[in-house]
């Protein structure tokens, strides 16, 4: 990971370099007389933007940063996301806590991964949330957390991998 964020700053110390020395050249007046000494700052803008989105989809999915469970009843489950539709949710945890204006719950936000990296199934997760949010059950969620995920697989760091309901006749694990 350290070695990932090394490479990331020196990809963008080289970039700034190239754009600093392209204003440079555009403050010395010589692009207007010679139009090639231009590509450097453009080439330097493109570098600058297209490095950091390559490294977060190359290495997105790649470093896990924890998983574990988390148990509660969703208050919210939707597909959001222009033009990269994800599903996400919130679960209420249990426990309140407070604040100066008054008391909170102690929510929890989750994603299902568009890219099903770790063999989830995606249609009987979405499936499950459904019917949880329709019949107001608790469930048992198993996730992953990611240090970084691109906006087309979810809506933020928490994958969700496996549903457990608690309630009701079993219980049932859909994965």
């Amino acid at each position: 990971m350290i070695l990932i964020i090394l490479v990331v700053l020196a990809w963008v110390s080289v970039a700034a370099l190239i754009v600093c020395v392209g204003w440079w050249l555009i403050w010395m007046g010589n692009v207007y007389e010679q139009r090639p000494l231009a590509i450097p700052l453009w080439f330097g803008l493109l570098f600058l933007i297209l490095i950091p989105i390559f490294f977060i989809t190359a290495f997105s999915g790649y470093d896990e940063v924890s998983n574990g469970t988390r148990t509660g009843t969703i208050v919210q489950f939707s597909e959001k996301g222009i033009p990269w539709k994800a599903y996400s949710g919130e679960i209420v945890l249990g426990g309140v806590g407070s604040t100066q204006s008054g008391m909170i719950a102690n929510v929890w936000h989750f994603s299902i991964d568009n890219w099903t990296l770790r063999g989830e199934d995606k249609a009987a997760l979405v499936e499950a949330f459904q019917y949880v949010v329709e019949h107001e059950k608790r469930v048992k969620v198993y996730y992953t957390q990611e240090i970084a995920v691109a906006f087309w697989r979810g809506r933020n760091n928490y994958l969700v991998q496996t549903v457990e309901i608690l309630e009701g006749e079993g219980n049932e694990q859909l994965r």
